[in-house]
């Protein structure tokens, strides 16, 4: 009578040499490899965005600033990163208004969009006692840009100079009587957009005379659609063997280590550029 039974099972899927390891590890290696694949999808996004900036010396600043940074204070499990410009590497200062030049930029352009705000467009920039008319929020944004006493006075004189045109264009979209309370009234506590942010909006929506050249829509919305972790999944055969590969260790060492990192904080600054972009999460 025998008084025990040792049986040893033999576990065979094709491709895969130690399955029971491979089963004990994927909790550790699902946890890496995701944390890997969301760095890999940031790094694409950066790239494709870098990549339509121009290298002239007029945007070197905006590129210069750029980074990619991890997102702390989330819980264990979790793992965020964004794209942020860094304004100490970029050398740019927030400086103190009302020292600033104006740039009148409509919102999302339809029908019902005022001609006035085009007109106003058109003659960009303005100074804060130059503009005509502060344009209905509705419709559009007034984006302020730090600049010198003479900058401002060079803009000033412009501005005077093509009354006649702005006035005789403003009169034939209606807005025929200028009071001096319709003028737009500056908050002292208001403070100049960076140069840096303003080259961003220039660049992504248009700004005055520039024309629009989207570079971080394009890019975001190959993310929200899955096409880039699609790609990244063909493309990067580490990501499947992390899966497959029980000799496979490289996921111990994901996500990537990277030194730059930003509070949560800093992170929700960018919600309203985020929003402007105009692109939901897919569902």
């Amino acid at each position: 009578m025998a008084r025990g039974l040792e049986v040893t099972a033999t576990y065979k899927v094709q491709g895969v040499r130690d399955l029971p390891k491979l089963m004990e590890e994927w909790p550790e290696r699902t946890r890496g490899l995701r944390a890997q694949l969301l760095y890999l999808a940031t790094e694409r996004v950066f790239q494709d965005v870098m990549s339509k900036i121009p290298t002239s010396g007029l945007h070197r600043s905006y590129r210069d600033g750029l980074e990619i940074g991890r997102v702390m204070g989330l819980s264990a499990d979790e793992d965020a990163y964004a794209i942020y410009v860094d304004v100490k590497k970029s050398k740019v200062r927030k400086v103190d208004g009302p020292k600033t030049v104006l740039y009148i930029q409509a919102k999302r352009r339809s029908r019902r969009t005022p001609p006035e705000i085009a007109v106003l467009e058109s003659f960009n920039p303005w100074t804060i006692d130059t503009l005509p008319i502060a344009p209905d929020k509705r419709w559009a944004v007034i984006v302020s840009r730090k600049a010198s006493k003479t900058v401002v006075s060079k803009v000033a004189k412009q501005r005077r100079r093509d009354a006649g045109k702005w006035k005789r264009a403003l009169s034939k979209v209606g807005v025929r009587q200028i009071k001096k309370d319709q003028g737009l009234k500056v908050n002292r506590k208001v403070k100049a957009m960076p140069d840096v942010a303003l080259d961003a909006i220039r660049m992504e929506f248009g700004l005055g005379a520039t024309k629009s050249t989207p570079h971080w829509r394009p890019a975001i919305l190959q993310l929200v659609k899955g096409r880039i972790f699609k790609q990244l999944i063909k493309q990067d055969k580490r990501l499947k063997r992390a899966f497959l590969d029980s000799g496979f260790q490289q996921w111990k060492k994901w996500p990537k280590k990277i030194r730059r990192k930003l509070r949560m904080g800093e992170v929700r600054k960018y919600k309203g550029f985020q929003k402007k972009l105009g692109i939901r999460a897919q569902r």
